[in-house]
């Protein structure tokens, strides 16, 4: 009887995640779906997580500002963020997920240039420091050998580690210009940027959510027409929690910066550091080089462009090259 009543506050609820609304987006590097921040705030609807951030934030022996800059000779090496999200399980107990997130924008920088010398390998190679800069460097393009020279000023030295060495990288060349462009444009809005991470991380980890990839979608037709559909199946309580219990849990977080030791409360915690920008992020650079080509020469292409029956930015990498073949 009591296992009946238990369950009778259990709801099961399917939401539709939409690739054209942003709520998912395909990560090439590991072949699978993922739920952007987008996504998991609409799954949150249901889940009702609410989430803090304290004021401050344990760093390197002392409390400092949360979100947290780490600068370096007057240059913004990282930045370290804590979050707290407070939900239920579905027995009803609550259960706290405390999460650090450190973004590091050098690694984070590195890893977005070396995708683009792999997409455009002229556009830069590996150095073992800032003095290794031959006068030319080799590379395949479609399975054939070319050689290219390191010439002119717009060479650069990104550095990675004393051991791996770095990249060199031409900043004229459109490619990565373009992921310069993109890492100067979290840079500003850093702050944001890593609140959004943070509230990413606790959505994904919190057991009231606890996905971390998208079901495998389907393609459907959506009264918007067709689309990638993720359907997602969560239990939830009908009941939220109490405000009283959300707010004496943000006293406390308020006054020690955490929830450890909290009676009548079950705590989980992590880290994680995030060195590379996400697809969500980030635009695919070869998919962002072929939309340029085309829009460099509309009417060369404009045959096959209305041939396609749809605007440039809807149409797949496959669906760009045949254009520009």
């Amino acid at each position: 009887m009591r296992k009946k009543e238990k369950d009778s506050q259990i709801l099961d609820v399917k939401i539709d995640l939409s690739k054209k609304n942003g709520d998912i987006y395909y990560n090439n590097r590991r072949g699978v779906w993922e739920i952007s921040y987008v996504g998991y705030l609409k799954l949150n609807r249901f889940a009702r997580i609410s989430i803090i951030m304290p004021d401050k934030i344990y760093y390197v022996g002392k409390y400092v500002t949360n979100p947290h800059k780490i600068e370096e000779n007057g240059y913004v090496r990282g930045a370290i963020v804590k979050g707290i999200g407070i939900g239920q399980s579905e027995a009803g107990g609550i259960i706290v997920n405390e999460q650090i997130v450190f973004y590091d924008t050098s690694v984070v920088l590195a890893d977005n240039l070396m995708r683009s010398i792999q997409a455009y390998p002229e556009s830069g190679f590996v150095a073992a420091s800032k003095d290794d800069r031959p006068k030319t460097f080799q590379y395949r393009k479609k399975g054939e050998l070319c050689i290219k020279k390191v010439e002119g000023e717009g060479w650069r030295y990104i550095p990675i580690n004393e051991i791996l060495g770095g990249i060199c990288v031409n900043i004229r060349e459109t490619n990565i210009a373009y992921a310069m462009k993109n890492h100067l444009s979290i840079l500003r809005g850093m702050s944001k940027y890593i609140e959004t991470l943070i509230g990413k991380q606790i959505l994904r980890t919190h057991p009231s959510i606890g996905i971390t990839v998208a079901p495998k979608p389907n393609i459907k037709t959506t009264e918007n027409g067709k689309d990638v559909i993720s359907e997602v199946q969560l239990r939830i309580r009908k009941n939220s929690l109490e405000p009283e219990s959300i707010k004496k849990i943000q006293k406390v977080v308020a006054e020690k910066g955490t929830t450890i030791g909290m009676e009548g409360v079950n705590v989980l915690q992590g880290e994680k550091k995030e060195d590379h920008s996400e697809n969500e992020v980030i635009k695919d650079d070869e998919r962002f080089q072929l939309i340029e080509k085309i829009k460099s020469d509309p009417n060369r292409y404009f045959d096959k462009i209305v041939g396609m029956g749809k605007s440039i930015e809807d149409m797949t990498i496959d669906e760009l090259k045949k254009i520009t073949e």
